[in-house]
């Protein structure tokens, strides 16, 4: 089943990512798909910008962190890599193989 945070599904990081955040990172923060979809939305209808659901998932966690971060300059990054099953999904990529 395909999942919107499947672009961030690489089991751990990376030797060279790690090290670039290494004493520059204070927290991380988990999201999940419920909030990925939301920020997925959120970036669609107000920023008219069509992300995949890693691509949204740090505007999930500066979302979840709004109170936190209210009156705060904050840069996002994100990246757009959509796949046309993802813009025009067919009924297996919806709901699976069919049974049988």
């Amino acid at each position: 089943m395909w999942k919107r945070r499947d672009g961030l599904a690489t089991g751990r990081i990376g030797a060279i990512p790690f090290e670039v955040m290494r004493g520059r990172v204070k927290r991380a923060v988990t999201v999940d798909d419920f909030e990925i979809g939301e920020a997925v939305l959120l970036m669609l209808e107000r920023l008219k910008l069509l992300a995949e659901g890693a691509g949204a998932a740090a505007l999930a966690g500066a979302l979840k962190l709004k109170d936190e971060l209210k009156g705060k300059t904050v840069v996002l990054v994100y990246h757009r890599n959509l796949l046309k099953s993802v813009i025009q999904p067919t009924p297996a990529d919806l709901y699976g193989p069919p049974a049988g």
